[in-house]
């Protein structure tokens, strides 16, 4: 199996660099196992290089034996390809192309990728040491579950103020009916069997990729919290989530009138429609309102109410107002 890495093998980082994982020394590897679980880490990554670096050591230094790593970089033309060269030697694969976009990226990185697990790490994210090692001990003490999640910390680096994203336990019926998806992609990892039945990430969506291909694991398998940090979202004015931040007005919208689309959802979660595109409209309308597109904003508020009246009154009107009337009689 291939072994893991070392600090002392890796290149040595850049000036000023300390902590994890620059300096401080990973976790003992696990054992060598010939029959043990192989790990798949996919990065996808274009124009990261200020942040890819950090994000491909705190994969090596995982102390995983057997761990298959891939990067999958959209063609960038800034120094990332120096970055991935310096590291080829403990890659499994790496390549450099334009694709369709980070799903269709993840997708092919996991096709070339041999793993029993598997998990995509963005390359201006960090890993935790310990992170993976404790993924596989959950799964081999719980053969019945296809993808585990937990929590991670959100901010610009890990030396700044961190601020916890947690997860916590759900059900398809509860992700569909709020709109809350509770799982931190970086902390998730799940088996190759769940993937296969799900078929991957969909390359059509760039901000829903994520929240789409959990839709489709609940419906398909076994899910599962278990608390603890993970690693680090990090958060920056370049990050996609922030820089795309309009195209959920369009992605999210489409990707739930698709979902509801499926004949062969059972009743009690098609039964959820009117609801869930409730809460898309008006998701959509906080967006818009964040950016000061109020025309936009009172258009989404419209169809938000359209869909079901009522519920629309109970928690965005008077739910609304019952706060709000909440915080006055504590200030009193």
């Amino acid at each position: 199996m291939k072994r893991p890495p070392s600090l002392e093998e890796l290149p040595p980082p850049p000036p000023g660099r300390n902590g994890w994982p620059w300096t401080d020394s990973p976790a003992p590897p696990v054992a060598d196992r010939d029959d043990g679980p192989r790990v798949a880490i996919v990065t996808p990554s274009f124009n990261q290089c200020g942040y890819l670096e950090e994000a491909i050591r705190s994969v090596l230094l995982q102390g995983v034996w057997g761990l298959r790593y891939t990067i999958i970089d959209g063609g960038s033309s800034d120094a990332s390809l120096e970055v991935i060269r310096r590291y080829e030697p403990w890659l499994d694969s790496w390549v450099s192309e334009p694709d369709r976009g980070q799903a269709d990226a993840i997708n092919k990185g996991f096709e070339q990728t041999p793993g029993e697990f598997l998990g995509w790490l963005n390359s201006d994210d960090v890993l935790y040491p310990g992170f993976l090692t404790r993924r596989i001990r959950q799964f081999e003490s719980a053969p019945e579950i296809d993808l585990i999640y937990g929590d991670v910390d959100v901010g610009p680096s890990l030396g700044s103020e961190l601020r916890p994203l947690r997860g916590r336990g759900t059900s398809l019926r509860e992700m569909v009916r709020t709109l809350h998806v509770p799982v931190p992609q970086q902390s998730a990892l799940w088996r190759r069997s769940l993937f296969e039945r799900v078929g991957g990430l969909d390359p059509r969506w760039q901000v829903v990729l994520d929240r789409d291909f959990f839709l489709r694991a609940a419906r398909a398998g076994c899910i599962s919290y278990r608390p603890g940090s993970s690693g680090l979202f990090r958060s920056h004015p370049g990050a996609k989530s922030t820089a795309m931040e309009r195209r959920w007005t369009v992605e999210l919208p489409e990707l739930y009138e698709r979902f509801f689309a499926d004949r062969t959802l059972t009743d009690d979660i098609r039964n959820l429609r009117r609801e869930s595109m409730m809460n898309v409209h008006f998701r959509c309308a906080v967006i818009e309102a964040r950016s000061s597109r109020y025309v936009r904003c009172t258009s989404s508020l419209l169809r938000s109410f359209g869909w079901h009246p009522t519920r629309f009154l109970a928690e965005h009107v008077f739910g609304a107002i019952r706060r709000r009337a909440g915080r006055r009689t504590t200030e009193l």
